[in-house]
């Protein structure tokens, strides 16, 4: 029925001379069209920052092609229409002193309602019956050969049993975001979207008011970013790209059963009766059967150019999809056609992980760049805690494959989170991790040492120190640890969880500390005499 739009309307019944049909008197005054002041009713205006600052939103009504379904979709002249709901069409931020330092606006085009409507349509030659009462004779039975005016009540649509995408919207074929600083023009950027409507199915079949709607299976889904283009500040484009997809559609047939109310429907017949004019309104409900088919489209090419004052820069870039539509492939091609980056990547397959369900981990990757191989990687992997984690990683550098030239990377050791806490490279040191804060975050990095090899009860107190206890009781933990491994090289971390990193102290115990403002961003990085080596300024407004 919609939400209230500041009119006076008595009932839900429609005004017929806003619907095609003035020559019919059916006592209704009603409005049902949309009105901004109104439909603005509960839609946010304004977000407050803890700066001062603050960032106001204005809205203005959608406008899109007809929304009444014609006789020939095809050849008809679109009446441009405002309504359904609201869009932004500009956002503005304010100092904290409340001067305007940027806005940016909004533009759209070529708005099409993606589900057409019958709203009314007219039906002659109806045979309407009135009786004197409910138990008077047949004799009293009078016939009417009339004419008679249906209406929709409701904003549903009974092809959504055949479709995928639930939801009646509006969608517009592009968009153009302009930003202005400090009242300055900064340039503008034009989106173009995949914006389709539905096909119909049986428009005007006679048993059914509304039309049926339908998509084929092999579609890319609107909304789908199909062109972007940057300018700058005096109307030069300066790049543009171009996206394709691909599109992969299950192979299984399933259908599904719906029964449901799909609507109110609204009769009105026009002098029927000695009393003149009759309206009632009828529930209706629908039995449909609806395939069940999964889409899914991929990213598979993007072409983009920029516009430099040296000339044109254009990059061809192409993506590949396993059968499980998993990424393993990226190529990057220049204007002339030659490859200048590549990168390849094998998955793998065996039974147990495909009975697992786990279908992305790589087996090997390569990286080639102007066709000459720059890494190759191999993976192991093991069993720990019934999850499937890495054990090894083989780098050929180069993509040699002299044993004499692989880099091994050995991952020994998981605690009973799955975090990695020995690791070591093949003829090379081990490296231990402990990990604090129930195990969330790491506390300490210790080199040349084995996790067997560290004291379980030094491991106990950090991490007790670092769930429950204060940072200085960490500290002496981290400490005690550090003091304990002479001729290991430790590296130690405090945090303050959800917020970020506090002190790093590094395997010469020199500490470099981490100071947040109210609000939790970072503010200064000082080093173990309180030197300042970092600080940070936050400004809604631009620095000059």
């Amino acid at each position: 029925m919609g939400y209230y739009n500041g009119k006076p309307n008595t009932s839900f019944l429609p005004n017929l001379s806003h619907l095609g049909f003035p020559n019919y008197n059916d006592n209704s005054q009603n409005d049902f069209n949309s009105y901004l002041s109104s439909c603005k009713a509960g839609s946010l205006e304004r977000i407050f920052y803890p700066t001062g600052g603050y960032t106001e939103f204005e809205y203005e009504l959608h406008s899109f092609d007809d929304l009444v379904l014609h006789s020939n979709m095809n050849n008809y002249t679109p009446l441009i229409t405002s309504g359904g709901g609201l869009r932004v069409k500009s956002t503005k931020s304010f100092s904290s002193s409340g001067n305007l330092f940027k806005q940016v606006d909004y533009e759209y085009y070529n708005g099409k309602v993606i589900f057409k409507k019958r709203l009314a349509r007219q039906i002659t030659g109806v045979k309407s019956v009135q009786s004197v009462g409910l138990n008077t004779p047949s004799v009293n039975v009078y016939k009417y050969n009339t004419t008679l005016i249906e209406a929709n009540l409701s904003n549903g649509n009974l092809g959504k049993t055949f479709i995928d995408e639930m939801d009646d919207y509006i969608g517009y074929d592009r968009v153009v975001i302009k930003e202005h600083g400090n009242m300055e023009n900064i340039g503008k950027t034009e989106k173009e979207f995949v914006n389709v409507p539905y096909n119909l199915i049986f428009p005007y079949q006679k048993l059914s008011f509304r039309p049926s709607f339908y998509r084929d299976r092999d579609y890319i889904p609107n909304g789908t970013l199909k062109s972007e283009k940057v300018y700058n500040s005096v109307n030069q484009l300066k790049e543009e790209k171009q996206f394709y997809y691909s599109l992969r559609t299950s192979n299984i047939q399933r259908y599904g059963v719906n029964f449901s109310f799909f609507a109110q429907t609204y009769f009105f017949m026009p002098h029927t009766t000695s009393t003149g004019d009759q309206e009632f309104i009828h529930p209706r409900f629908l039995l449909t059967s609806y395939p069940i088919f999964a889409n899914t489209y991929l990213l598979s090419q993007e072409n983009s150019t920029q516009y430099l004052p040296s000339g044109n820069k254009e990059l061809k870039t192409y993506y590949s999809y396993n059968s499980n539509n998993i990424p393993t492939g990226k190529t990057i091609n220049d204007a002339n056609g030659s490859t200048i980056y590549n990168e390849s990547t094998n998955m793998m397959s065996t039974t147990d992980l495909i009975n697992k369900n786990i279908l992305d981990l790589p087996s090997s990757t390569s990286i080639s760049e102007n066709g000459s191989v720059k890494k190759h990687f191999n993976y192991v992997y093991q069993e720990v805690n019934t999850v499937t984690l890495p054990s090894t990683i083989e780098e050929l550098p180069g993509g040699n494959p002299d044993p004499s030239k692989k880099i091994n990377t050995f991952y020994d050791l998981y605690d009973d989170k799955s975090n990695l806490i020995q690791f070591h490279r093949e003829n090379d040191i081990y490296t231990s991790v402990i990990w604090g804060y129930n195990k969330t975050l790491i506390v300490a990095k210790i080199e040349n040492a084995q996790y067997s090899q560290i004291q379980s009860s030094l491991i106990q107190a950090v991490q007790s120190a670092s769930d429950t206890g204060t940072e200085a009781q960490l500290q002496i933990a981290l400490d005690n640890l550090r003091n304990s491994l002479p001729d290991a090289m430790v590296t130690t971390y405090t945090h303050k969880p959800l917020v970020g990193i506090s002190c790093i102290t590094d395997s010469k115990g020199d500490k470099i500390m981490y100071y947040y403002d109210t609000n939790n961003r970072l503010e200064y990085v000082k080093d173990k005499d309180g030197n300042i080596l970092n600080e940070y300024e936050y400004h809604y407004r631009p620095q000059n």
